[in-house]
């Protein structure tokens, strides 16, 4: 699909630095090279962080296995960041959160960090809630609620 650079250019510069940070940080690994371009610069245009050029290099090619494991393995010696236990290493969890309304399913999945205790605790109130309020829509409600993952 072939986009209109300078359509493109116009549009980002009218958005606010948030949707900026927004879309560097969360939605440029759905950008297309030439899309990912003009965002970087449109960064640099602002004097914007630097971090947020690396952000949208990173969701756009990815990380390697080493880099990962050096990620998790920095990330894992930081203390619980619920309880602020120092001893346990954290651990990263995926958490989903269900909630029916009528016809309307809404599915939020979050990534969990803390110790075993914290995530375990986190877990099992998620787990409360989406029993309770996530089976009320027809017909998802009930098949999201008991999906995992």
């Amino acid at each position: 699909m072939s986009i209109d650079k300078e359509s493109l250019r116009a549009h980002y510069q009218q958005l606010t630095d948030g949707d900026i940070e927004r879309l560097a940080n969360y939605q440029a690994g759905d950008l297309n090279p030439e899309a990912l371009e003009i965002l970087k610069d449109e960064i640099q245009r602002r004097g914007l962080s630097r971090d947020l050029d690396s952000a949208a290099s990173i969701h756009a090619k990815g990380i390697s296995e080493v880099e990962y494991l050096g990620l998790i393995k920095k990330i894992s010696s930081f203390p619980c960041p619920v309880c602020g236990e120092k001893k346990i290493y954290i651990n990263g969890f995926r958490i989903m959160s269900v909630r029916g309304y009528l016809f309307i399913t809404i599915v939020k999945k979050v990534i969990s960090l803390g110790c075993q205790d914290c995530i375990s605790k986190s877990a099992k109130s998620a787990l409360l809630r989406n029993l309770l309020l996530g089976w009320w829509a027809i017909p998802s409600g009930p098949i999201r609620t008991i999906e995992f993952y």
